[in-house]
């Protein structure tokens, strides 16, 4: 098992960096997985101290818009996030024909959802070079 993917991370600045991944690149991740346009965002507490992530989940005719506390694991938000994206229904982006299959990661086993992950998460680096390459470096 990939342990990025299973430890329960405190706070959003400690998952990215035990991820290696940026913000940017964990909305990308969940786009992927849940094959469905995603927004995220960092949501701060009155304290300041402690942090949550806002997920915005769309769908052919709604959005819903979930916070996440910590501490958390990217498999507990992928699993949570999978849920909102279920209730919702398919999504199809041009909203005709058939919406692209996405697995239930309600009902897969942790090692699979991990692979997933994986798969997804070399996608996403994928995107970031092209994308880095297009821009000249950033």
């Amino acid at each position: 098992m990939d342990a990025r993917f299973e430890t329960e991370f405190d706070d959003v600045e400690e998952l990215l960096i035990g991820v290696d991944i940026e913000l940017d690149d964990l909305e990308t991740l969940l786009m992927v997985l849940l094959a469905r346009p995603v927004g995220i965002d960092e949501a701060c507490e009155d304290d300041a101290a402690s942090t949550s992530l806002e997920v915005t989940i769309s769908g052919n005719k709604s959005a819903t818009r979930s916070t996440y506390e910590f501490p958390t694991s990217v498999i507990q938000l992928v699993r949570s996030c999978a849920q909102s994206a279920r209730e919702l229904g398919a999504y199809n982006a041009n909203d005709v024909g058939l919406a692209e299959e996405v697995p239930d990661f309600l009902k897969m086993a942790g090692p699979a959802v991990v692979t997933r992950l994986q798969q997804a998460l070399g996608q996403v680096r994928l995107f970031s070079m092209i994308e880095d390459d297009e821009s000249g470096g950033r």
